[in-house]
């Protein structure tokens, strides 16, 4: 009864998605591949599903997102898209199914070798990880991470922290706040919390949630919350969908009023330490664009779904490369290795986000410095990967991305949820929603947070006894059966 109803709720949202997409009433090769991508897009999540969950889904929430901010823009009736000749139009889509193609042809044939298997890996993957079953010490961690974001952001955080320690003190912070909010999400959803414990709990998430938010940056805050309905969805086996409707009115509110809140609290250099003020002036200028006529909207707001837009970035530069602007080859891979010199051995280490600021100087997409401060337009790894090298660099990058999210995957296969496998695999779980950043950057905030994962996982765990045997995740169990709450006695 389950199945046909996850089935029938597929079919239904495709259906709707087909019917509102207007790449289907273009030429035939534009409507192929339209198809194709939502496939690549949606098969994933579904048979992840439908087989039983019985791994981490990284890869399969990676296509997913490229649903939001690839397909359901480009079918958009009044979007750039469309607008485009029906080259850059066939070619932009085949680049992007091309690029899932690869990365779930090298995922999933990895994914295939592991189901044979008990365990993979190494001894460490299976040291049980005790604060797992210790409230304490999770909600410590939370705390550590609503500190960190709290300093950071009313700027006493220099006075604690030199400049070059600070990327992995802040890797530290994201990860206890990830291990935090997953076991206490967990438990909240298996019931294991009282009422009193889920509200705070709910309390500290909101609070370091809106903190991140008063930065400017949107997705730093979202991701935490992410996981946190990721923890809970697996402890309760049910998605708390009013909940995550709720979160995602609230997000796409802000954003209509976020330019202006830039505006004010980056170009003009005001202080953002008030967070009651902050927010009475960001909610007020939300609810003025909220408010406008629509064409007047276009021009000064945006939804949730319409910042996720990449097309209009993207198809610039597939209209320009490889004529008039020939490719890079490589050259931005190259630039990238920089940033992974730790700023104590180079204290004048470029920005992170300068390489794709002078790309987005190079194809037209950053008109001045002022534009560059008060909107975060990204470019993304597929359009990194056509401007380097077109069809070939797309899929390398693709095959890369598809062997990257294995690696979660695969240490976490075959174990418990508090095991050091598990908990490292699901800490990658917030990279799977970057996919507006360049390769480089994603890679140097993959490393430390996969080191500073590591190192602290491992200096909490302890060596399991020869008699215990992980239940989770063996070839005829699943990801349900491995989260499910112990029977009482």
């Amino acid at each position: 009864m389950k199945q046909g109803k996850y089935l029938l709720g597929v079919f239904i949202g495709t259906a709707i998605l087909m019917a509102r997409s207007k790449l289907f009433s273009t030429d035939g090769l534009t409507a192929t591949l339209g198809a194709l991508l939502l496939v690549l897009c949606l098969w994933p999540a579904a048979a992840w599903v439908f087989s039983g969950m019985r791994h981490l889904p990284l890869f399969e929430t990676y296509s997913l997102i490229h649903l939001i901010y690839y397909w359901i823009p480009a079918g958009k009736a009044d979007g750039e898209f469309l607008e485009a000749s029906e080259y850059v139009r066939t070619t932009a889509l085949g680049a992007v199914c091309l690029y899932l193609a690869c990365g779930q042809l090298a995922y999933f044939s990895l994914l295939q070798q592991l189901r044979s298997r008990r365990t993979s890996g190494w001894r460490i993957w299976s040291n049980r990880v005790p604060f797992v079953q210790n409230q304490g010490l999770s909600w410590a961690m939370l705390g550590v991470a609503l500190g960190y974001q709290a300093l950071f952001q009313f700027g006493l955080i220099w006075n604690y922290i030199p400049g070059s320690a600070l990327p992995y003190v802040r890797a530290f912070a994201g990860v206890c706040g990830l291990l935090g909010v997953f076991v206490l999400g967990r438990l909240a959803g298996e019931g294991r919390l009282t009422r009193i414990q889920t509200c705070l709990f709910v309390a500290i998430v909101g609070a370091i949630t809106l903190v991140s938010f008063a930065s400017g940056y949107l997705g730093t805050g979202a991701v935490f919350v992410g996981n946190a309905f990721f923890a809970y969805t697996i402890g309760a086996r049910k998605l708390p969908v009013f909940t995550l409707v709720a979160f995602v009115a609230f997000l796409s509110f802000l954003n209509y009023g976020k330019g202006e809140m830039r505006i004010r609290y980056w170009l003009m250099g005001e202080p953002t330490n008030d967070l009651v003020e902050v927010y009475s002036f960001w909610l007020q200028k939300s609810w003025q664009q909220f408010s406008m006529s629509g064409e007047s909207r276009e021009n000064s707001g945006i939804s949730a779904i319409e910042r996720a837009n990449l097309t209009q970035v993207y198809i610039s530069i597939i209209s320009q490369t490889p004529s008039p602007l020939p490719f890079l080859n490589g050259q931005t891979y190259w630039d990238s290795l920089q940033l992974f010199i730790p700023r104590i051995l180079w204290p004048d280490r470029p920005d992170l986000n300068l390489i794709m600021s002078e790309l987005g100087f190079r194809y037209g997409i950053h008109q001045s410095v002022e534009s560059m401060q008060s909107t975060n337009i990204s470019i993304g790894q597929i359009g990194e990967a056509w401007a380097n090298g077109g069809w070939q660099i797309v899929a390398m990058v693709g095959v890369l991305w598809g062997c990257l999210f294995h690696v979660g995957v695969r240490v976490a296969h075959g174990r418990d949820v508090d095991t050091v496998g598990f908990l490292f695999g699901m800490i990658l779980v917030g990279n799977t929603v970057n996919v507006e950043q360049l390769a480089g950057t994603v890679m140097m905030t993959y490393y430390q947070t996969a080191l500073t994962g590591i190192i602290t996982l491992y200096l909490f765990s302890r060596r399991p006894l020869l008699r215990e045997t992980p239940p989770a995740f063996r070839s005829a169990g699943d990801l349900q059966t491995a989260v499910a709450p112990p029977r009482a006695e």
